[in-house]
């Protein structure tokens, strides 16, 4: 909807783990340990180490299980933007999530770090 801003600092999740994952109808949303969420309501995509999409934003009438898994308890080493369209996080493991503004009418992801003001892509 807003696009990715080319000055999106993401530093303040450096070190952080993802705690939860939650799944509703519409979104997933990532808890981080010790503060902080994102709510992803566009597109998104996980890849290995190699490369390969483990998991990806998808119908759930198509869809048999997540693997998000894997980042679970598992530290983010740092981030990458691509403005306008995306920005990941990279994990210990080598795993990058890449989460998209794939909607020019709605909001694609609702961002809380800690001790700053959501941030609305």
């Amino acid at each position: 909807m807003y696009g990715v801003a080319p000055e999106l600092s993401l530093g303040a999740l450096h070190g952080s783990e993802i705690t939860q994952i939650a799944i509703d109808e519409h979104q997933i949303i990532l808890h981080f340990h010790p503060s902080g969420y994102i709510a992803v309501e566009g597109h998104w995509e996980l890849h290995d180490e190699a490369g390969q999409i483990l998991d990806s934003a998808q119908d759930h009438s198509v869809r048999e299980f997540y693997r998000l898994h894997v980042i679970l308890s598992r530290p983010i080493t740092s981030h990458v933007i691509h403005p306008p369209d995306s920005f990941a996080l990279l994990f210990d493991t080598g795993h990058r999530l890449t989460i998209y503004d794939s909607s020019d009418y709605y909001e694609s992801c609702t961002i809380q770090l800690p001790d700053r003001p959501l941030i609305v892509i």
